[in-house]
């Protein structure tokens, strides 16, 4: 099944989203979308002014994994994925820090922290769908003491990788994640009390325990040294957001896939061009043949028909060579991805 999302990206960006499902039964899944754009006369967009090289340019494409779904009191809970697959990861690198042991280390990291944005953001959806002001109480306060659980697990690795075999370099890793974890619970959280005052569902109670635990990651910033945002400092806060930039890419580039774009069809390509060619030569060296043994060698007519000739062989060649690229395109893609995981081509 495929899912889609488009939207206006910017003043200059159109953002479309395409989510596929493949069948986990089937060995290989297959799937087509075909996709039309409606572009008004008066824009003069055509294929004299807008060809196809500029539209490859112009378009920017990412291929990534779908987030795993977990339920934030699950992710809470220290006995089941993901946090058990964290915590193992943080053990067995501590105990040996070779190169794979570390790669895996900081994979589960960032794997972490992206299903742990998903599953904030589903939370809070949830949270503002509901009608019931009981119920919109009991969801908050069991919002307010998972993410007071996450991060309490989170930060208590730190005593796992607290040892000599663990460089700085590589105890950096946990710093970016502890640090993107306490900023994900107070942007969110900010969310969830601004969504809140607009739909008129929620009570003092349930706000006051949104603002402390805020307040409680705005301490543990500052005791940490992590930057936060200060009143009046712009400089300050311009580089802050470029931080919160950088801890967003170095969390969620890890669901994006490795390609390798290329050309489709460029053996065909090439074996139907030197078709072209041997059809126009064909016909070149059948009126050189042709006029020598009519008027013999080095005769001013078998002179005036090989120029004639190889003129007419060029303009042969050409046509055939746009002929067979016209039916190619029909046969082939413009452009052919590979895309591969951990070295592994999947698609």
């Amino acid at each position: 099944m495929i899912e889609e999302s488009v939207k206006i990206h910017d003043k200059f960006s159109l953002e479309i989203k395409l989510g596929f499902h493949a069948r986990k039964k089937k060995e290989i899944s297959e799937f087509a979308c075909n996709t039309w754009f409606f572009i008004p006369n008066s824009l003069d967009i055509n294929a004299a002014t807008y060809q196809k090289a500029d539209f490859y340019r112009d378009i920017k494409s990412n291929i990534r994994l779908i987030t795993p779904l977990f339920l934030l009191r699950d992710i809470a809970d220290r006995n089941i994925p993901p946090f058990s697959l964290l915590e193992q990861s943080f053990q067995e690198m501590a105990s040996s820090p070779l190169r794979s042991k570390i790669a895996a280390y900081e994979y589960q990291i960032r794997m972490f922290l992206s299903i742990l944005k998903s599953s904030l953001r589903n939370e809070i959806n949830h949270i503002l769908a509901n009608k019931v002001p009981a119920d919109t109480s009991y969801l908050i306060a069991s919002f307010v003491e998972n993410c007071e659980k996450i991060s309490a697990n989170y930060r208590s690795l730190r005593r796992v990788i607290n040892v000599p075999t663990v460089s700085e370099e590589v105890l950096n890793y946990y710093f970016f994640g502890d640090e993107f974890i306490s900023n994900l619970f107070e942007q969110h959280t900010f969310r969830l009390i601004s969504d809140l005052r607009k739909v008129s569902l929620s009570d003092e109670i349930s706000v006051q325990q949104l603002r402390n635990l805020i307040n409680r990651e705005i301490e543990y910033k500052k005791e940490k040294g992590y930057p936060i945002f200060l009143k009046n400092k712009t400089k300050h806060n311009r580089e802050l957001f470029f931080r919160l930039g950088l801890l967003k890419k170095y969390a969620e580039n890890e669901l994006f896939l490795q390609v390798d774009k290329k050309r489709d069809g460029v053996l065909a390509e090439q074996v139907y061009f030197s078709l072209a060619a041997g059809l126009s030569m064909i016909f070149a060296t059948a009126v050189a043949f042709s006029f020598q043994q009519h008027y013999g060698n080095l005769t001013m007519p078998l002179f005036v028909s090989l120029v004639i000739s190889y003129m007419l062989k060029d303009r042969i060649k050409e046509l055939a060579r746009y002929y067979f690229a016209h039916k190619l395109g029909r046969r082939y893609f413009d452009r052919k991805t590979e895309i591969r995981l951990n070295e592994n081509d999947i698609g």
